[in-house]
C-alpha cells in the first residue's frame, strides 16, 4: 500500500515511511522532505471509528488544557478532518517525538520514577475534565473489568504459573468492592514501559518527553493508572517496593491520593500483571509468530512471582507513610485518645506526661 500516495493527498507531506511495532494497526514513522518527523496510524480493517474519535479528541483535549504536556499534536488533513478513510482503512497523523522507550532506557533513576509519577498525575488532571461516550465501552484493559481474566486462566499451561497469576486475581476479587466506591474519571491506562519516552537535556537531567498510545483510554478510578504505570515501571528492579515508593510520590506531590487509593494500588499492581500474562498466553495461541504479543511477558512473570512474597498491608502502609497518612485507619484516632487522656496516666517513667507532645513514630 503506497502510503506516502495518502499523505500526500491528504495532509500535502512527502517523505518516507518506515514500519513500527503495534499490537493491532500499522504505524508509520514519516520523515518529512522538510525533517519533520510524524507517525501515520493505520488502523485495522473494519476499526470502529468511534475509537479513532476517541483518540484524536483527547488529543486536541490536552494540547489545549495541558500544552506542556509531552503528548503527540494530532495533524488535521487540508479539509479540517481528524481521521479519512484510505482503501478501506482509516488513517490519522500526529507528531513523532524525541526520546528512548522507558522499556530500554536506562539508568532508571530515583528523579525519573518520581516524573513518571508526576506526569501521570499531570496527565489524569488534565484529562479529567474530558468526555467521550466511548470511554464506557467494555475493554479488557479496564481494571474495572477484570473479571474475565480469571474465566482464561486456563490458557495458562504452567501450573505453577497459573497459580501466581490466579492468586493475584483472587484478590482482586477481594477488593472490587472498595474499588467500585472510587469516583470515576478518563485515564490513559496503557502508561507502560513502551508507551513512556524518555530523554536526557543538556544538562543530563532525564525527563519524560513522550507519553504515547492513547487508544485504551476509559473511565476507570484514577489509582489504576498509578497501578498501571508502576506495574511495567518496577519490571526487574532490585528493590521495587522502593520504586513503587517513588512513583507514588511524585503522583501524590501534584494530585494527593487518598488512603483508600493507596490500600489498592498494590493488589491492582498485581491485577494488571494477571490480566498481561493472561492476555500474553491467549494471543500466542492466536498468533504464534507474532513476538508483540509477548514484549511484556517475561517480565511480567518475574514481578508477578517477586511480589507474591510481599504482604499488601505492610506495603500499603508504607506507601502511606511516604504519603505522609496514617499508616492505618486506626491511628489518628489513637493520637486523639492519647491526647485527650492527658493527666490520666500513672506516672510509671518517674515524670510528668502531661505536657509532652503526642507523635507518631511509625516509619
Amino acid at each position: 500500500m503506497p502510503w506516502s500516495n495518502a499523505l500526500a493527498r491528504h495532509y500535502h507531506i512527502h517523505g518516507t515511511v518506515t514500519p513500527l511495532p503495534g499490537e493491532y494497526d500499522h504505524n508509520l514513522l514519516v520523515t518529512a522532505s522538510d525533517g519533520i518527523q510524524y507517525v501515520l496510524k493505520v488502523m485495522r480493517s473494519h476499526c470502529d471509528a468511534t475509537l479513532v474519535d476517541l483518540q484524536c479528541a483527547a488529543l486536541e483535549h490536552l494540547a489545549n488544557v495541558a500544552p506542556d504536556l509531552p503528548i503527540p499534536r494530532l495533524i488535521r488533513t487540508t479539509t479540517g478532518e481528524r481521521f479519512v478513510t484510505e482503501q478501506d482503512r482509516l488513517i490519522w497523523l500526529i507528531t513523532a517525538l524525541p526520546g528512548e522507550h522507558y522499556a530500554t532506557f536506562r539508568p532508571h533513576t530515583t528523579t525519573l520514577h518520581t516524573e513518571v509519577g508526576r506526569q501521570a498525575a499531570r496527565l489524569d488532571q488534565a484529562l479529567g475534565s474530558f468526555t467521550h461516550p466511548t470511554l464506557h465501552r467494555p475493554l479488557k484493559w479496564n481494571l474495572l473489568q477484570a473479571d474475565w481474566a480469571t474465566t482464561a486462566l486456563t490458557a495458562i499451561t504452567d501450573p505453577i504459573q497459573r497459580d501466581l497469576a490466579a492468586t493475584a486475581l483472587a484478590a482482586y476479587t477481594d477488593l472490587r468492592p472498595n474499588l467500585l466506591q472510587l469516583p470515576l474519571t478518563t485515564i490513559h491506562n496503557d502508561l507502560n514501559d513502551y508507551n513512556l519516552l524518555v530523554m536526557a537535556d543538556s544538562y543530563g537531567h532525564l525527563t519524560l518527553s513522550g507519553i504515547l498510545d492513547f487508544g485504551d483510554l476509559c473511565a476507570a478510578p484514577r489509582i489504576c493508572e498509578l497501578a498501571i504505570a508502576a506495574a511495567y515501571a518496577l519490571f526487574d528492579q532490585p528493590d521495587p517496593i522502593r520504586t513503587l515508593g517513588e512513583l507514588v510520590a511524585g503522583y501524590h506531590s501534584v494530585w494527593s491520593l487518598t488512603t483508600a487509593e493507596i490500600d489498592l494500588i498494590w493488589p491492582l499492581l498485581r491485577t494488571r500483571l494477571a490480566i498481561s500474562v493472561v492476555n500474553s498466553a491467549l494471543m500466542k495461541q492466536q498468533r504464534p509468530d507474532d513476538p508483540y504479543v509477548t514484549i511484556s511477558e517475561a517480565p511480567a512473570w518475574r514481578l508477578l512471582a517477586t511480589t507474591a512474597h510481599h504482604d499488601p498491608a505492610l506495603v500499603a502502609a508504607r506507601l502511606r507513610t511516604i504519603c505522609d497518612l496514617p499508616i492505618s485507619d486506626a491511628a489518628e484516632r489513637v493520637m486523639v485518645w492519647l491526647d485527650a487522656q492527658r493527666g490520666r496516666f500513672a506516672p510509671v517513667i518517674g515524670c510528668d506526661l502531661t505536657t509532652v507532645p503526642v507523635l507518631s513514630l511509625a516509619v
